[in-house]
């Protein structure tokens, strides 16, 4: 009996599923939710005129979060339904945040078109300022025009059983929303972009259920006629594991598609307590889709479950890790036959050890 009872809370301790490390609960720092860091966002009128240019931290961020202009917290951890789209702008210790009517308006204000794009979907654990912070990070790290598309992933007041489920279920609903997005977007992306950029997308964690959900949904021919994404890369995917080559391999739309995944993700091992499910980001088995890339971060990483930004307050990330998202993330497909970066698995023979 005791055996049983200490085999519970060390599952509820270890379930920080979607985020970071056991240090890391939910990939934020306490301050995200406090007044003083959401005094920081300044909400403007919709009719204001703001100039976004090339010096400026820039990201579009579309969410389904109910909207409550009047509040400090004017985007709070709540459904809706629907979305909503924001241009974000860091400027010094400010963020300025301006609601834009429809998708074709907010994109005109990317001050650079010739960048390379990426499509972003988090996982648990984002408040609106966490989920930014993550958009703008990425922007600045690998010089990226960046698609934030978010979903409420945690309340603030709840403890980590209860979130586990929350942002489960905002998650499996969020398609709802975005696939209406997605739809718009292939279809004039081309537009603003230029020639040569090149348009990816980048689902972490529990941010895969979206994807997942759109195929099991049968949404997903509403963007799989033409092939319009370079990369698709599902990072450290909080999904099961089982059947996943069934709805991967419906997928046309995207030119490459990588599975990140860590075979001892401690986060991961959080998820298979809570579901009872092996996770397609950590305890993968065969048969897997030969569209697929599967790249094994273990190597590198130990258990480690969030490895591509270098966030202020944590250990930077390995340069072979960087050098990975670098390419993937600006629509290249990294050379797996260069033994210098990578050799076949040690686990189980799925895809490649990517190396220190």
């Amino acid at each position: 009996m005791v055996f049983y009872i200490k085999k519970y809370f060390f599952a509820l301790t270890v379930c920080f599923c979607c985020a970071y490390s056991a240090t890391e609960t939910f990939g934020q720092k306490p301050d995200f939710n406090s007044v003083s860091f959401w005094e920081q966002f300044r909400l403007f009128p919709s009719d204001t005129t703001v100039v976004f240019n090339n010096a400026d931290q820039v990201a579009l961020m579309i969410t389904n979060r109910v909207f409550q202009k009047d509040k400090i917290r004017f985007l709070p951890d709540s459904y809706n339904g629907g979305v909503r789209y924001f241009m974000v702008q860091k400027k010094d210790s400010l963020w300025n945040v301006l609601p834009v009517s429809d998708l074709q308006k907010a994109m005109r204000y990317f001050p650079e078109n010739n960048k390379d794009w990426v499509i972003y979907t988090e996982g648990m654990g984002k408040l609106f300022t966490t989920a930014t912070d993550r958009a703008l990070q990425m922007h600045e790290q690998y010089d990226v025009n960046v698609i934030m598309l978010d979903y409420p992933s945690i309340k603030a007041a709840w403890r980590r059983t209860r979130n586990y489920y929350f942002a489960k279920k905002n998650a499996t609903i969020a398609y709802k929303d975005f696939i209406p997005v997605l739809d718009s977007l292939q279809n004039f992306i081309k537009d603003f972009k230029s020639p040569d950029a090149a348009v990816n997308m980048f689902f972490h964690s529990m941010g895969n259920i979206v994807l997942e959900q759109i195929v099991k949904q049968k949404k997903l021919p509403l963007i799989n006629e033409n092939q319009w994404v370079n990369n698709l890369i599902l990072n450290a995917p909080c999904v099961p594991h089982k059947k996943h080559k069934k709805w991967l391999d419906k997928i046309e739309f995207a030119e490459n598609i990588f599975v990140l995944y860590n075979h001892k993700d401690y986060t991961l091992g959080g998820a298979y307590f809570m579901s009872k499910k092996h996770q397609l980001g950590r305890r993968l088995n065969k048969p897997i889709s030969k569209k697929a890339a599967y790249i094994n971060f273990h190597v590198l990483a130990e258990k480690k479950h969030s490895n591509f930004l270098n966030l202020k307050g944590y250990s930077p990330q390995q340069p072979s890790a960087i050098q990975f998202y670098q390419q993937s993330l600006h629509g290249e497909k990294p050379d797996l036959s260069d033994t210098s970066l990578f050799r076949k698995s040690s686990f189980r023979d799925i895809g490649w050890d990517i190396l220190p």
